[in-house]
């Protein structure tokens, strides 16, 4: 077995972060030429000296000038892929990332990368296997959870905003005479404080709280009592503790 682009020794460093294994997925892909990969090598140098995230961060903000490299698009796709379990700064060791990036349908592992995986997995203890593939789960499990957050605060939003649009309808004289403006501003309060509470994962959450934080967030520090209620009960309960104050 030949390491051509890959050369053996790079299986010899402790750790990657994921920005280089992701570059070793593309670097030993056939799919791509010398010349593509020497592109690629040169697009990156630019980056050099920059922390693994800002580089990649940086990269995407000059997509549409480098997208053009195919090799380029892909190390871009796989750190995407690898930056929903892990952060791209952080290090795993060359057999538990290519056992990572085995189990994605996604992702083409080079055959460098499977012969020397396939050898390694001879000589590794089961109990490092088992760790490697328990932090794994660990982390999709992470990701369900991410995802089902996201769908709950969506369903939250939309709830109340139909809700408020119902109640306003249904008292178009109180609301046009009193405070048309104050709906819209609870309206805008009620999203801005539910987003910040799912998307911070805040937990404990009393009633009282939730409504110093929906006037804190409108402009007059006024809201309808009508959004703050509805608001709070689309929260989901998780993130609630009860109807009063915390005792001290």
């Amino acid at each position: 077995m030949l390491f051509n682009r890959l050369p053996l020794q790079i299986f010899d460093a402790r750790h990657w972060n994921g920005f280089e294994g992701c570059w070793n997925l593309v670097k030993g892909n056939p799919m791509f030429s010398d010349a593509e990969i020497e592109e690629a090598e040169i697009t990156i140098s630019k980056y050099e000296g920059k922390s693994v995230q800002v580089a990649y961060d940086s990269m995407m903000k000059s997509l549409e000038d480098i997208k053009k490299q195919k090799a380029i698009t892909a190390l871009l796709v796989y750190c995407g892929i690898y930056s929903t379990y892990y952060y791209l700064e952080d290090g795993i060791t060359p057999y538990q990332f290519i056992s990572w990036a085995k189990d994605r349908d996604s992702i083409l592992v080079p055959e460098d990368m499977l012969y020397w995986y396939e050898r390694k997995k001879e000589n590794v203890p089961s109990t490092q296997l088992s760790r490697a593939k328990k932090r794994i789960t660990e982390l999709e499990t992470q990701y369900d959870a991410a995802l089902q957050q996201i769908e709950e605060l969506k369903q939250a939003l939309a709830d109340t905003r139909a809700e408020l649009a119902e109640a306003k309808a249904a008292k178009p004289q109180e609301v046009g005479t009193v405070d048309a403006t104050l709906w819209e501003n609870s309206l805008d309060a009620a999203c801005t404080v539910l987003v910040g509470i799912m998307d911070n994962g805040e937990t404990g959450i009393t009633k009282d709280t939730f409504g110093e934080r929906m006037r804190d967030a409108s402009p007059n520090k006024r809201t309808q009592t009508k959004a703050d209620r509805l608001a709070w009960k689309n929260l989901p309960d998780r993130y609630k503790a009860g109807p009063g104050r915390p005792k001290k």
